[in-house]
């Protein structure tokens, strides 16, 4: 099955633009496999955006289970089992 096709807002093109011309651009972002269109992606954002990170390619998913007490060094990220 193809991934779903990605829609931008109207700015996002604009707002990379800007962004790039002071610093570099990366992506990461909560998608599975299944829906994630990297190269297509890749093709729209370029040559704004440097690189893309997402969480599937990683090997990360969410939510983490939240821990039964808060710890200022808890990742709410984990990697699936």
């Amino acid at each position: 099955m193809p991934a779903a096709p990605l829609t931008l807002y109207p700015y996002t093109l604009d707002a990379l633009r800007e962004l790039a011309g002071i610093a570099p651009v990366v992506t990461l972002s909560n998608v599975t496999c299944v829906d994630a269109d990297t190269q297509g992606l890749r093709q729209r954002l370029a040559p704004w955006a440097t690189d893309l990170f997402p969480s599937c390619t990683l090997g990360y998913a969410k939510p983490n289970p939240a821990p039964s007490s808060p710890s200022p060094n808890t990742s709410a990220w984990h990697r699936p089992a």
